[in-house]
């Protein structure tokens, strides 16, 4: 392709993209995220509140074999604001696309060098966090409760263990 092909794709595609922004048009077709977010007024804020000495604790592992342990950020190498991403936002994305329960066992297995027909494999991953809801007007807690998730090893997932991809 021409260098003068090129700069009038990129003419023509800017000219698009700014003339729908200008214009506003939400979900353009050349774009993947809409473009303007819509805020919805609700009277209640949701926030997840974890323990600071419970993340420090790490997820709870069940191996193959039937032993418990816990995997902290040093066992699997990790800086502590990735380890509190991986416990609170991957642990408990309910997003099922992303298929967050492969990846993240496959990801811990692999750091700590464990093949699926290992007995030290880690068939599961738990982690808890408390979710808490609160009045706009004066911050008062209407509802608070705990939220357990557990992640388990699925026969599914061994179609995917030798692929790159997610």
């Amino acid at each position: 392709m021409s260098r003068t092909a090129v700069n009038w794709f990129l003419a023509v595609y800017l000219c698009v993209v700014w003339t729908a922004a200008l214009a506003r048009v939400d979900v353009f077709p050349l774009t993947w995220v809409r473009m303007y977010a819509t805020y919805v007024p609700t009277k209640l804020l949701h926030h997840r509140v974890a323990d600071e000495a419970e993340i420090k604790r790490g997820l709870r592992a069940t191996a193959r074999d039937g032993s418990i342990r816990w995997l902290t950020r040093r066992d699997l190498n990790l800086t502590k604001p990735h380890f509190r991403r991986l416990y609170w936002q991957r642990m408990f994305d309910d997003h099922p696309v992303a298929r967050w329960p492969y990846r993240l066992l496959r990801s811990v297995n692999r750091t700590l060098g464990y093949a699926p027909d290992d007995p030290h494999f880690i068939v599961s991953l738990e982690a808890d966090i408390d979710r808490v809801s609160m009045r706009k007007t004066d911050l008062g807690i209407v509802k608070r409760g705990s939220h357990h998730v557990k992640h388990e090893w699925k026969d599914e997932y061994l179609q995917w263990w030798h692929d790159e991809g997610p």
